[in-house]
């Protein structure tokens, strides 16, 4: 999710258009800023928040973020 808040500083609409359609992010919580300042940027791109332990480098849940998100902090799957 970091990730995400470093390339809406960086990219315009069209670039952030132009990305892989399906983002997974992971490593760290997602919050509802990270999401809603990603979403004005490219509200197009599908979001998925995964989680899976560093040392077997594997994702062991996903959850697909969708349109409307209430928690402040996104689960995990």
């Amino acid at each position: 999710p970091g990730h995400l808040d470093v390339l809406a500083e960086q990219l315009t609409a069209e670039q952030a258009a132009s990305l892989a359609p399906v983002l997974v992010v992971a490593g760290e919580a997602f919050t509802r800023t990270t999401l809603e300042r990603w979403r004005t940027l490219a509200p197009h791109t599908r979001l998925i928040n995964e989680y899976g332990p560093t040392e077997a480098s594997v994702g062991t849940c996903v959850y697909p973020v969708p349109d409307e998100e209430p928690a402040e902090v996104l689960p995990i799957g």
